[in-house]
């Protein structure tokens, strides 16, 4: 496992660190192999924020957590992924098929010359590995993230298509001609 710890105060001590290594090693039980895990920390008003990204068996899984106390912000993060790794737990096994060994990668560079101080600008930049998957399996891997979209790779088609969610609860596919 390749833990990365980011922090916007510093580095965190070390007993901090093993912590996190400890909790997160435990989700080894739902997966077989958790290779990338980033933990993000924040502090904001008094209050511990964590952002935990894991890579496991290619799944991305995405949970945050909230306290007062850091431990427990840990702690909180690591349970909302175990939580979600228990409800797709049975989905994972149906759909994990280790197919679609090449990856990926896409990535947006911005021309920082065109950027001007008064217009929106683009303030995250975001690289990523894809698989070639299924639609179906794209829906699994949004809902283990999270998020209202995902893009991916179709292995139907061999074309990178976006998957959203729409507000009767259903999904969209947006994909080239």
């Amino acid at each position: 496992m390749e833990l990365h710890v980011r922090n916007a105060h510093g580095q965190l001590p070390t007993p901090i660190i093993d912590h996190a290594a400890k909790r997160v090693e435990k989700l080894e039980k739902y997966l077989h192999k958790i290779g990338k895990v980033e933990f993000v920390h924040d502090e904001l008003r008094g209050r511990h924020i964590i952002e935990l990204q894991l890579n496991a068996d290619g799944y991305n899984i995405r949970g945050t957590g909230e306290a007062t106390d850091l431990h427990a912000a840990i702690d909180s993060a690591v349970d909302h992924v175990e939580d979600r790794l228990k409800r797709f737990r049975n989905k994972l096994m149906k759909k994990h098929n280790g197919r679609g060994n090449g990856h990926k990668e896409l990535e947006l560079v911005v021309d920082e010359t065109v950027v001007q101080e008064d217009e929106p600008r683009i303030s995250k930049i975001k690289t990523f590995t894809m698989k070639p998957i299924t639609p179906e399996e794209a829906v699994l891997q949004m809902e283990l993230q999270g998020r209202d979209f995902y893009i991916f790779n179709n292995v139907e088609n061999n074309q990178v298509c976006l998957l959203y969610r729409l507000p009767s609860g259903n999904y969209g596919l947006i994909g080239p001609e």
